[in-house]
């Protein structure tokens, strides 16, 4: 049986946190429902500073990142996010978009790992994302995982025209 989504939703998580690290690599039980129940979860979690969710070839969709977004935007004391999402189908600029929304909130963020290898993220939520990351005036690193994202060189320019802006970042690691 697994992991499901009512698994995610009977998760009782201590109000003291400070890190997370969930693995649901390929566990087709999980879904948007599931990653709102997770989201549900992490909320009351003040005092959260690192969240490490992979998600690689579940079937989420925008839906379940925006719902995840939602609450990152909330979780103001988070200083590392590793976000992995290779393979997941059904995310496309749109869930990218609403990840950068909730970015924009997040003022102690200094690390930032994203993995969103697939062909439907293009260049035109990277530029959305790097305009976020503009100003996120904490962030140090950054990790980018494209493969097979659909970015031209007019995007690819823009990229590194808005990560040249970012005067905080001391690292950037990214993969195409």
């Amino acid at each position: 049986m697994g992991i499901t989504n009512q698994w995610m939703k009977d998760l009782e998580l201590p109000s003291s946190l400070q890190s997370i690290n969930l693995s649901f690599n390929r566990c087709k039980n999980i879904t948007d429902e599931g990653l709102e129940n997770l989201s549900e979860d992490l909320m009351p979690l003040g005092s959260l500073q690192s969240i490490n969710l992979d998600f690689s070839e579940l079937d989420i969709t925008d839906k379940g990142l925006k719902s995840l977004s939602e609450t990152l935007k909330r979780l103001s004391s988070i200083k590392h996010i590793r976000l992995i999402l290779p393979d997941c189908y059904y995310i496309t600029d749109k869930g990218l978009n609403s990840f950068s929304e909730a970015l924009r909130n997040l003022n102690s963020l200094q690390t930032l790992s994203l993995d969103c290898t697939q062909q439907r993220i293009t260049g035109k939520g990277l530029e959305i994302l790097s305009e976020t990351l503009k100003t996120v005036n904490s962030l140090q690193s950054l990790s980018l995982s494209l493969f097979w994202c659909d970015i031209n060189s007019y995007e690819w320019a823009t990229l590194k025209k808005n990560l040249k802006e970012i005067n905080s970042l001391k690292n950037i690691n990214i993969k195409s």
